[in-house]
């Protein structure tokens, strides 16, 4: 049996963002600490580091075709005296990686930003996780997740 669409969009996803190496066009190399659904929060050796989740998804029916709207959440973390600056380049680089293809390959119709989150350690102010979120718009054949 084959892949869903849906997974082969996030496979895509994840290694899109694996290629934020530091080199140009990007100001990080955060793509080094790329994670899918992890459960556990990163050591100071994973950061930065990004844990991508897809969340939410609505389908609507549409000229015999399944719509779906898939919510992906990018969770960035940096740390360190620098790390204001560091999370603004992180969600830069974000949007760099998803802007060169927002059709994914043509699995997906189109990308779009919806909302960023900044949360900070109100101690030290030195630990940031920011949430990135994007809806991913993709189609398939009514009742068939591979189409």
């Amino acid at each position: 049996m084959a892949d869903s669409k849906r997974q082969l969009i996030m496979e895509a996803v994840v290694a899109r963002l694996q290629t934020i190496q530091g080199t140009s066009p990007y100001s990080t190399s955060v793509g080094l600490n790329i994670f899918e659904w992890r459960e556990h929060p990163l050591t100071e050796g994973e950061l930065p580091g990004i844990i991508v989740r897809d969340t939410d998804t609505i389908t609507s029916l549409t000229h015999s075709r399944s719509q779906h709207v898939m919510r992906v959440e990018f969770e960035a973390f940096v740390a360190g005296a620098a790390a204001p600056r560091d999370f603004r380049n992180v969600l830069g680089d974000i949007q760099r990686a998803i802007g060169q293809d927002t059709t994914w390959g043509g699995l997906a119709e189109q990308t779009l930003f919806v909302a960023e989150s900044l949360q900070a350690d109100t101690e030290s102010r030195r630990l940031i996780s920011v949430l990135s979120f994007w809806d991913i718009t993709f189609l398939t054949d009514y009742n068939n997740p591979e189409t």
